[in-house]
């Protein structure tokens, strides 16, 4: 299952961390966290992920709050890339 975490950037001019806790827990009913990253959003469809991050948009805004969202996998084997991409070999009859 996917997690998309959320931190939020205060403004020495925007409103207090703590309104800004207190909006964003009664608008969306997720809980801050301890650590790294202030707020996570657990998911398996891309619709709820949508729909959450909206509503933390929402909460904030107007409140000179910056936030920044980073979406991480829980199991890193589902998530491959092969990076550089394979490139496909070139035929020996076909000349460039």
């Amino acid at each position: 299952m996917p997690k998309t975490y959320v931190d939020f950037i205060f403004s020495a001019d925007g409103t207090s961390p703590m309104s800004v806790v207190d909006r964003v827990t009664a608008a969306t009913g997720l809980s801050f966290l301890f650590g790294p990253h202030d707020m996570v959003i657990p998911w398996d469809r891309l619709e709820e992920l949508q729909r959450r991050s909206e509503e933390i948009t929402r909460a904030v805004q107007g409140l000179g709050v910056y936030l920044r969202f980073q979406t991480v996998e829980e199991d890193p084997a589902s998530f491959l890339l092969t990076w550089p991409p394979v490139l496909h070999q070139r035929s020996e009859d076909h000349h460039v």
